[in-house]
Order: structure tokens, then C-alpha cells, then sequence
């Protein structure tokens, strides 16, 4: 009597070609999805940082440029300086009198902000650490001084910081000539 085989069963050969290629197919789906999402974020957080910054330089910009009187530059908030150098110099205050109102724009690694109100979301995203800095230059006593910003923004949260897609840091510069001088 002879033993019949059932031949409707897989081999273990075929067992485990099957088990790869789902593997595989899982892996690529996945790294596709995950680099979506990588992608997705860093977009997110470079309009972060670009609208604060844009927002920033706009306000100061506006600021400066239609207030009615130059005040003076100061590195501490107690000695200003009435002019600014030919060359131009860095100073962390800027005082400018606007609707007859003394209007102070300050910039440092805490923030930049006029009259104490934040011009940047402190949550959102901070100064990189010493790239903050007020700019004033005129060439004579008697024509309209040069002024401006320099800094450069960053993601707020370090958590975010440390991925590659939270990485971000955009460089923000403006000058204006103040109009009303």
C-alpha cells in the first residue's frame, strides 16, 4: 500500500521568502511615511521662525521709519548716545520718540521687543545667543541716521532643536532711513 502525499502545504523555503518580502514592502512604506512626516515638520518649523522674524523686522522697520524724532543709541539702557558713528556701530537700545511718545526697541538674547512688549513668540522660537543687534550709522551730524536689526532666529523648544528637522536658524537683517528726522 503506498502512502499518498499531500502536496497543498508551503516549504519553509517559500515560508520565508514570503515573510521577507512583506518585510521589506513594510519597511519601505514606512521609511516613505516616516520621511513625509520629516518633512512635513520642517516646513512647519522654518514658517514658524520666518513669520516671527518677518514680523519682527516689519514692526521695527515701521517703527523707525515714520518716528518723528532719533533719540539716541545705548549699549545699557542708561547712556545714549545722541549719534551714531560714520561707520556705523552695534548697540542693544534704540530710542526714538513716535507720536510724541519716548519708544524703546531693545534687542538682546532674551528677546527683541519695544517698550518691554515681545515682538517674537518667546514659545515659539528665541534668539540664537549673541547674533542680536541694534545698527546705527550717519555720516554727518546733520543728515538722517541708518538704523536697523540683525539677528538670527531659532526653534524655542531644544527637543525639536536637536531632529534634523527641527533644526532651523534664519538670519533677519533690516535697515531703514528714518524719514521724519
Amino acid at each position: 500500500m503506498k502512502i499518498a502525499y499531500d502536496l497543498k502545504g508551503f516549504t519553509l523555503i517559500e515560508v520565508l521568502v514570503g515573510i521577507s518580502v512583506v518585510i521589506i514592502a513594510t519597511t519601505v512604506v514606512v521609511s516613505l511615511i516616516t520621511s513625509a512626516f520629516r518633512t512635513s515638520n520642517k516646513t512647519n518649523s522654518i514658517a514658524t521662525v520666518r513669520q516671527n522674524g518677518s514680523f519682527a523686522t516689519g514692526q521695527i522697520s515701521k517703527l523707525l521709519k515714520f518716528a518723528d524724532n532719533f533719540e539716541g543709541v545705548s549699549y545699557d539702557n542708561i547712556n545714549y548716545e545722541s549719534q551714531c558713528p560714520e561707520t556705523g556701530g552695534y548697540y542693544s537700545y534704540i530710542r526714538v520718540r513716535s507720536r510724541g511718545q519716548l519708544r524703546t526697541i531693545a534687542c538682546s538674547n532674551s528677546g527683541i521687543t519695544i517698550d518691554g512688549t515681545f515682538l517674537i513668540n518667546t514659545n515659539e522660537v528665541s534668539i540664537i545667543p549673541d547674533s542680536c543687534y541694534l545698527f546705527c550709522s550717519q555720516t554727518a551730524n546733520s543728515l538722517t541716521p541708518i538704523v536697523g536689526i540683525d539677528f538670527r532666529l531659532g526653534l524655542a523648544d531644544q527637543n525639536k532643536a536637536d531632529l534634523p528637522e527641527g533644526n532651523v536658524e534664519i538670519d533677519f537683517s533690516t535697515r531703514v532711513k528714518m524719514r521724519n528726522y
